[in-house]
Parts: C-alpha cells; structure tokens; sequence
C-alpha cells in the first residue's frame, strides 16, 4: 500500500511539473498586425539601408540593425520609424513587448482606395535582435519569413482591416500596375469594391463598420469574368465575358442580371477593346475596333439604368486618329467629373458628358506627361525636363494650362536628371538622384503647397513616398 501511495505521489508531482512547465514557456498561436500609427502623419515612407546606419536620416528611434524600415514624416517636421500594435493569443508579457519593438512591417508601395483607405501593398516582415526572440514566438514568427502580406488600413484610426475571407486585395495585385484608373477597386463612402483576377473571379463589396471585421459580400460570382466595371450606387455595370464575347452587364442588389445586347451588326469578334466608363453620373461603354480600312473605329453607347431595368442609347461612331487600344490602356473607369481625360505624347483625348463625344486637343506645353489620367483635382501635369524647372497643370474642365511655381530653394541640385515620377492620388512629383556631393536623395514636390524638400543620406534611398493629408 505504501509503495502504491509512493507511485501515485510521484506520478502526481510529475504532471504537476509538467503542468508548471508548460505554464512558464506557453507557444504563441497566433501574430496579427492589428493596428499601424499614422496619427499626425504628414507622409510615409519606406527607407531602405545598405551598409551604412539608417541614422544617417536622423531617424527619431534606433535603427542600428540594418533593415528596411516604415517611417512616417510628422506633422512637425520629423522623421519616425511606424509603429504597430499586434494581436498575440497565447503570449507573455515578455513576448508582447519583444513583437511590438523588434517586428516591421515594409510595404513595397502604397495605393489609395478613396479617401478613407491606404493599400499597403506587397509586405514583408523584417525582425531586429532575433538572437533575443523568445522561444515561445519563434515558430510562429518564421511562417512570416519569405511571406508577402496585403493590408489596408483606414486612414481615420490606421486599424487594419481584416479582409481574412477572402483573396480578394491578393488576387487584384495579378491584374494590374494601374489599378484604380482601371476599374479593379472602387471607393465608396463606407468601403469599396474589389474586383479579384480571372482565375478567381468574382466582384466583392466590403463595408467598413468601424471595426477591424468589414462585412463582406460577393456581388458577381466565381464563373463570370469581369473586365472592368463602374457603379450606380449599389447597381454595378461591367463588361462581362459571356459565350466567349464582351456584353455590358448590369448587376443589380437583389440578384438580378440584365446582359445588354448592342448594335447586331457590330463585330464583336473583331472588337479588341470594350471600355465601361462613369461620367457626370452617367454611365458608358465604348467598343474600339480596326475597320476594314484599318481605321480605328470607335463606338459609344450610354446606359441608363433604373430599378427595374436598363436601356441603351447609341450615340456615335467615330474614326479617331489615336491608337485604339489607347481608350482601354489610359481611360479612368471611375469619375465623378463632367470630363474625363488620357494624353498620348502632346494630344489630350478627353469624353465629355456634355457632348457625349471624344475630342482630341494638342497642349504645346506638354513635352513630358506626368501622368496619363487626371489626379484629384481634375487635371494633368506635365514638365518641360526631368530638373522641374517649368511643370505645367492642364485643367480637362476649363481646358486651361498654367504654369506652376515650386519653391525649391532648400533643394540641391541634381549631379544628373533622373526621371521624376508623379502620384495623381496624392498629387506629388518624386525624384531620386545625386546632389553635388554625389549623395542619393531624394525629392518630393508638393503640388498643393508648391514647394519641395529632399531626404538625404549617403549610399541610401527612399524608394516609396506617400502623402497623407
């Protein structure tokens, strides 16, 4: 009996220790960035380092480990590396504050959705002091390793929003470098549309509640392919892929599907470019075909959507002198403007919803396009050279070009002219270069405020910029 109780005793203490051990080195389950600080955040941007310290920026944190970093610009003046808050289930103390100083978030790029939302696009996680990483995160950490991740944030609060459901912002990254001009992602007041790939194909409506968890709906399903699309509050029209030809289609919210048959003697087959675009409220769809006469034929029809049904009006048919795959290649699928507009080299193509016409007009101005679609304010902005010198807005309503004065006085000069790239969602030129001293830096022109600055370091660069406000 003795050596029973004796068995029985030991056996006890066992499982207790081995309860106590499991107790003091727990395995976090679970990481997820909830959370990305952007209050008073004037820009961000992604620092990448090479061999020399990152506080050659005059960072305000430690960057002694040689990492990319996300850093945001204040409000102030001053230059932070982001940071995140994450949500851990099964972590310590210990292992919550080693996630939220040594783990990064880097996005390739940033895309804005609307006013409300920014796309951090193509993420990686990079970790600091990873011989100090607890043992209790280090499974869990190295499934980020190799990993490329999409977030969108809302501005207002910078919760990452969860879009778990569904692949949706990971299938749209397949489709296009131009993705809001070409119809893949539409802004609403309260969310937006996302239109996923062909292989997956479907159209979602995500509807921000204020909280991390969208609500989230299928508005076309997986077997018909979108081209593009644009909306009518919650009526969607698009150019849809049916019996292997392209046909408007309009989706209305309670299910219902109305395939609009056009002109019955337009060669559909022949047809290389059908383009659905919003104007003034109005909705349109444009077929761009060669004729016979190896011309660009262009077609243009209005659809006009009730709550019951939809009616088509044929408009015209024009021969234009530009290439026609340039209407589907630069048309914005989404405005709220009467005129909406694309430059191929010094010609402004441009449809106006009051004469329900393409036009074309030659800015002599325009040696150098900036961007082939209007930025937020209506216009196009071109330059005379890559050094900035002149930089030229055209207004596609007023059909006005003036000339625009940038202070760049604190700006050095450039040893060569690189080419400078422009953000129409942010209404920004960005440069890189090498001043005198043969230094990188780089230069963001702001078009709101008309001045400039650069962000300087030896032997590093930023290689994304995104203005917030």
């Amino acid at each position: 009996m003795k050596k029973y109780f004796f068995l029985m005793s030991l056996f006890l203490v066992c499982v207790m220790t081995g309860c106590r051990k499991n107790e003091n080195n727990p395995q976090v389950t679970k990481v997820t960035l909830s959370k990305v600080d952007i209050a008073g955040v004037s820009y961000l941007m992604v620092v990448n380092p090479i061999e020399e310290s990152l506080k050659a920026y005059d960072l305000k944190a430690d960057t002694s480990n040689l990492i990319p970093y996300l850093c945001a610009r204040n409000n102030s003046g001053d230059l932070e590396v982001v940071t995140f808050q994450y949500e851990m289930e099964g972590a310590t103390d210990a292992a919550k504050s080693f996630v939220e100083n040594n783990l990064f978030v880097v996005p390739t790029s940033f895309v804005s959705i609307g006013q409300n939302y920014i796309w951090l696009r193509d993420c990686r996680y990079f970790m600091t002091n990873k011989d100090q990483c607890p043992e209790e995160l280090q499974t869990v950490l190295s499934a980020f390793d190799n990993e490329i991740y999409q977030y969108i944030i809302r501005k207002k609060d910078g919760v990452v929003l969860d879009l778990s459901e569904t692949e949706s912002i990971v299938r749209l990254y397949d489709n296009s470098d131009f993705y809001i001009p070409k119809g893949y992602i539409s802004p609403t007041e309260n969310g937006f549309y996302i239109l996923t790939s062909m292989e997956n194909a479907r159209l979602i409506k995500v509807t921000d509640n204020n909280t991390s968890k969208p609500a989230v709906e299928t508005i076309v399903p997986s077997n018909c392919y979108i081209g593009s699309f644009v909306r009518q509050n919650d009526v969607v029209a698009a150019m849809g892929l049916t019996e292997e030809r392209w046909k408007p289609m309009v989706f209305f919210p309670d299910g219902k599907i109305e395939i609009v048959n056009l002109r019955k003697d337009t060669n559909w087959e022949g047809g290389r470019y059908n383009v659905m675009f919003s104007v003034g409220g109005k909705i349109y769809c444009s077929v761009c075909f060669k004729n016979e006469f190896d011309q660009s034929e262009l077609t243009t029809y209005r659809l006009n959507i009730t709550e019951l049904d939809v009616s088509v009006d044929s408009l015209c048919s024009q021969i234009v002198p530009f290439v026609y795959s340039d209407v589907a290649e630069y048309m914005p699928r989404y405005s709220e403007e009467s005129t909406i507009a694309f430059m191929s080299g010094k010609k402004l193509i441009s449809f106006s919803a009051e004469t329900e016409k393409f036009e074309m007009k030659e800015i002599a101005e325009f040696s150098n396009v900036a961007e082939s679609y209007p930025s937020l304010d209506g216009c196009i902005y071109g330059y005379e050279n890559n050094l900035l010198e002149k930089v030229y807005r055209y207004n596609v309503n007023t059909k006005e070009a003036t000339e625009i004065m940038i202070d760049k006085s604190s700006v050095v000069p450039f040893g060569y002219a690189p080419r400078p790239e422009f953000s129409a969602s942010k209404n920004i030129f960005i440069q890189y270069g090498e001043n005198s001293q043969g230094h990188d830096m780089t230069v963001v022109t702001d078009i709101t405020v008309q001045s400039a600055y650069y962000i300087e370091a030896e032997g590093k660069r930023v290689s994304s910029i995104y203005k917030l406000q």
